[in-house]
């Protein structure tokens, strides 16, 4: 497992004083909390092609610093994760190391950027592009502040993500919700419930993985750990583990649907220009239907801007078309398309895509097919479609035929079809 770290420095942000343990006594937006920061340094960085780069941006729950003040108020000795026994098992670490099981032919290596909250974490983006991450990791929120804040903490996330999103190569990011242990409520209230929200909410608008941590924060088990009251607040080893069991969940789920090397090229936008299904994305809301005979049995998830089908190993041979992903456009005859699309898929195969009358006697009026290979993760083609005028007004479809991926976990996401330049 070779996981490196670039880390100098620290910086004081904040310090909560000793006391006995009491979750709801601290709140999330409390100048109590404790965080001082320990950032990493992009002096003498040098990428390495096997290098899967990973960037945090938190505040004391990704990394805290120690001094004589921590020692002496709060009883914290050590660099990590509070209140995570030991750095190798703070959430960022955890994760780390899953990756690096996950990855064995990449050597990983991490990153600690500027945080606390969304404006200081802007602040740090410099290094960020200088870094070029594989992998973003935002777990923020805690010091938003509750006084009439709604717009500014929305309004700072979303820059922050949409300033992350503009990074090239493009990463992956993740982001996780707060963490506040309101031990004696079976679910987040208040200002944290909100702060929740528009996060959750932002990371939706921006097509970005979420992750709650709040079933972790509500369990007794997961926090309580430490000298002070400070330290307790926060997530002990049980409670690191929840982070990076929920942010490695993502990953594996993610991983594929951006670059995975320093080339500049970026998986395609969820909505460019001129995209002819529009806005909306994948989704069923916005016209994508998935079919199959009720005899070929698959498993299909739907999941904001994406469809994943489990495809088994049949024992009688399926046909290309008996497994389809169908979309109602209607396309100019003669002129020229781009359809661009994310899929990414565990094993080799191909996969047909027709744009077809959608009754019958179902007349195709363009054809392509596509090599399908786990290692790739972008897919573009051409289709020109040929048609007859007494054909135009009827109901047209594209369709992809997924039947010859059996034994297969396909995902799909961000389809595009433009005109063709």
């Amino acid at each position: 497992m070779r996981i490196k770290q670039l880390v100098v420095g620290a910086l004081a942000t904040g310090l909560v004083a000793a006391g006995a343990w009491a979750a709801e006594r601290l709140d999330i937006g409390s100048e109590a909390l404790s965080h001082v920061e320990n950032i990493s340094s992009i002096q003498g960085f040098v990428p390495h092609q096997d290098d899967y780069r990973i960037y945090y941006i938190g505040d004391s729950i990704t990394r805290h610093d120690f001094n004589k003040t921590t020692i002496e108020k709060l009883g914290w000795d050590h660099i990590a994760g509070m209140a995570a026994s030991s750095e190798d098992k703070d959430y960022a670490h955890l994760l780390a190391a899953n990756i690096a099981k996950e990855l064995p032919d990449r050597k990983i290596r991490v990153f600690f950027g500027k945080g606390h909250d969304s404006v200081g974490a802007l602040s740090g983006l410099a290094a960020a592009a200088a870094y070029k991450p594989h992998l973003v990791v935002v777990q923020l929120g805690e010091h938003a502040k509750p006084a009439g804040s709604h717009r500014k903490t929305r309004d700072d996330y979303e820059e922050l993500l949409k300033a992350l999103l503009a990074l090239k190569p493009r990463p992956l990011i993740l982001c996780t919700g707060v963490w506040n242990p309101q031990l004696s409520n079976p679910s987040y209230t208040g200002w944290t419930a909100d702060v929740e929200r528009i996060q959750r909410e932002v990371c939706l608008q921006q097509k970005i993985p979420f992750a709650s941590v709040e079933k972790y924060a509500l369990d007794p088990s997961c926090s309580g750990t430490g000298a002070s009251h400070g330290v307790k607040w926060h997530p002990n080893d049980q409670g690191m583990a929840g982070y990076a069991t929920e942010l490695f969940a993502l990953f594996k789920r993610h991983y594929q649907e951006t670059p995975q090397t320093d080339a500049d090229d970026q998986a395609p936008s969820a909505v460019p220009t001129g995209n002819a299904f529009g806005p909306g994305g994948l989704s069923r809301a916005n016209g994508w239907q998935f079919w199959h005979p009720g005899r070929i049995k698959t498993q299909s998830t739907w999941e904001e801007d994406q469809l994943r089908v489990v495809i088994p190993d049949y024992e009688a041979p399926v046909k290309p078309d008996q497994i389809q992903l169908i979309r109602e456009v209607a396309l100019e005859p003669g002129k020229e398309y781009e359809l661009t699309f994310g899929l990414t898929a565990k094993a080799p195969g191909t996969l047909t895509v027709i744009y077809v009358l959608s009754q019958p006697p179902w007349t195709r009026y363009a054809s392509t097919t596509l090599d399908i290979s786990p290692e790739q993760s972008v897919y573009r083609c051409r289709l020109k479609p040929e048609m007859g005028s007494h054909d135009q007004g009827k109901p047209r479809s594209i369709r992809f035929f997924l039947g010859s991926l059996a034994d297969n976990t396909v995902t799909l996401s961000h389809p595009a079809l433009t005109e063709a330049k």
